[in-house]
């Protein structure tokens, strides 16, 4: 800098001093002094700072001048060289513009004071003063030499001079070397790499930790080629750059969350009730699609006599009756928890006990089968004044060991359940036109479920299966049950026990009556009086228990 003008001691000091220096520190564009000037120009000859001028005294240097480099065609400053009469030199670094840092060491208080007072009374021990430097100045706010520094504000000019003193003397002050630039941008780019491939892989929790761990990292690694290795590297830009990407990628994280929320329910709400979306995407990351074993339940449901139907129906009038009826059905299975597996034909088939687990899964679903068979009762007068034929459904339940998860082909996937517990329910719902039933159940749905009132149909062995399994049909709930339906299940039971018993007579007058007075059960007494027929021609074996083997699917 090239200064028109100054103001000069008092004669009395200028001719006494040794050495004089300027006292001017002119702050950054915030107001805040970071760097000193170590030289100015005035009329073509440099003059040095105090503090310059005071280092250069006490180590008995006498001369000052500017070292500069070739830079294309101009000359860049790169320091002062320093040199007195014996030959002694000493280079200090500077910035192009002849400043330094100034490395503050603390707030205020980090160098003695001496009141003045205490001099002027001789209250100073003298070998305080020995072999130092000291600074007359003020600190008193009034006398306006106070300034704002980095580490507060209110900080006394006199005690930036020392600072600016100590650090020459101590050769500490902070550094910005030619490589600066590349560092930084090496540095920058690094954390920047670094940052971008491991941030989207984090959760929002991770990433800020991940933040917050970097953030240490950079202003520990600042800190270090500060006070260590008298180093002045970019602080500020990687901060924000940590600031940025994580801000960054939280934001993106939470569209992306946002969008898979809308991709879950946009691909499941056809499938799983609303209310049980809601679960899905709240279950976060222990949410999986991927294949499992584990115990659920499934129901089939099939419109009876579906082929003649279809017969009577053009093929847009048979979609119209499909479409409201699958809706209904698919509503009170979404209303009792469930999951629509598919559509095949006039069959639905729905689980429950995934993708996330449901206790109450046998409840659930005999509950559905329950409401879905009144539904069709209601839908038959809203059929019929629309020109649609009678609608009738046969539904099976059972719960077993299945495998559920996404599977499929490249092409298309589905996310499904397969397995022996599956195929039984299959069957099941297939064999209760056998009986005349609305619903079959197996033994292992009917459990726990106490809601219902359940009539024992047999003891079967289905074909492709071993293993003979109790059937049961549910009735009604137990709310809804009357004294003449509860009696006419216990005379049912009562029938069943004398078949299983061989007392062919008792169980053919009970079960010949029943069919007259509960037209609901008329097919089910009709297959036991024919077994009764049977039987009494050609008793069963010693050891039969009762089981009847259907070889038909």
């Amino acid at each position: 800098h090239d200064l028109p003008g100054y103001t000069a001691n008092i004669d009395v000091l200028q001719n006494a001093a040794k050495g004089i220096g300027y006292v001017t520190i002119v702050p950054d564009i915030d107001g805040v002094i970071r760097r000193a000037q170590l030289v100015l120009k005035h009329e073509g000859k440099l003059y040095p700072s105090l503090a310059l001028q005071t280092a250069m005294n006490y180590q008995l240097f006498d001369d000052a001048s500017l070292a500069t480099i070739q830079e294309g065609e101009s000359l860049v400053v790169t320091g002062l060289n320093l040199e007195n009469m014996f030959g002694e030199k000493k280079f200090v670094a500077t910035d192009p513009q002849a400043q330094i840092l100034i490395p503050y060491r603390g707030k205020r208080g980090m160098f003695p004071y001496i009141p003045a007072t205490d001099v002027m009374h001789g209250n100073v021990a003298p070998e305080l003063l020995e072999n130092a430097i000291a600074i007359i100045g003020t600190s008193a706010a009034g006398l306006l030499d106070l300034r704002t520094t980095p580490l507060e504000t209110g900080y006394p000019g006199v005690e930036a001079q020392a600072t600016i003193i100590d650090a020459l003397l101590m050769e500490d002050a902070p550094q910005t070397p030619d490589w600066a630039i590349g560092a930084n941008v090496a540095g920058i780019t690094l954390l920047g790499l670094l940052l971008s491939f491991i941030m989207p892989n984090l959760g929002p929790q991770k990433m800020i930790l991940l933040a917050f761990a970097m953030t240490v990292f950079v202003v520990a690694n600042n800190y270090y080629f500060w006070f260590y290795q008298n180093l002045n590297l970019d602080l500020a830009i990687p901060l924000l750059l940590v600031f940025v990407l994580c801000s960054a990628n939280l934001c993106f994280g939470f569209f992306t969350e946002a969008s898979q929320r809308n991709a879950i329910k946009s691909a499941f709400d056809q499938y799983v009730a609303p209310a049980h979306i809601d679960k899905l995407l709240n279950q976060g990351d222990d949410l999986s699609f991927e294949g499992e074993t584990k115990e659920m339940t499934v129901l089939f449901c099939d419109i009876r006599g579906f082929t003649s139907i279809s017969e009577k129906l053009t093929a847009n009038e048979l979609k119209n009756m499909l479409n409201e009826f699958f809706t209904p059905m698919t509503e009170i299975i979404f209303e009792q928890m469930g999951t629509i597996d598919k559509y095949v034909g006039d069959m639905i088939m729905a689980f429950w006990g995934a993708p996330i687990d449901d206790p109450d899964q046998k409840h659930h679903a005999v509950s559905a089968a329950i409401i879905m068979q009144k539904k069709v009762e209601a839908l038959k007068n809203e059929f019929k004044e629309k020109g649609y034929p009678e609608v009738n459904i046969g539904i099976g339940l059972n719960t077993g060991i299945m495998n559920v998860g996404d599977m499929g082909s490249v092409y298309r996937r589905a996310y499904t359940v397969l397995g022996d517990a599956v195929n039984l329910g299959s069957r099941l719902e297939s064999i209760t036109k056998f009986y005349g039933a609305k619903i079959l159940v197996s033994e292992a749905t009917m459990t726990d479920v106490d809601e219902v009132v359940f009539r024992e149909v047999d003891y079967i062995q289905v074909k492709g299966k071993d293993e003979p399994i109790r059937v049961f049909e549910p009735v009604c709930f137990k709310k809804e049950a009357d004294k003449i339906l509860l009696d006419n299940i216990a005379r049912y039971n009562q029938a069943r026990k004398h078949f299983l018993d061989r007392h062919w007579q008792l169980a053919r007058s009970i079960f010949v009556k029943l069919a007259t007075d509960d037209p609901g059960i008329e097919k089910l007494c009709s297959v036991y009086l024919e077994r009764i027929r049977i039987f009494e021609k050609e008793p069963p074996a010693e050891d039969w228990t009762g089981v009847w083997r259907h070889d038909s699917k």
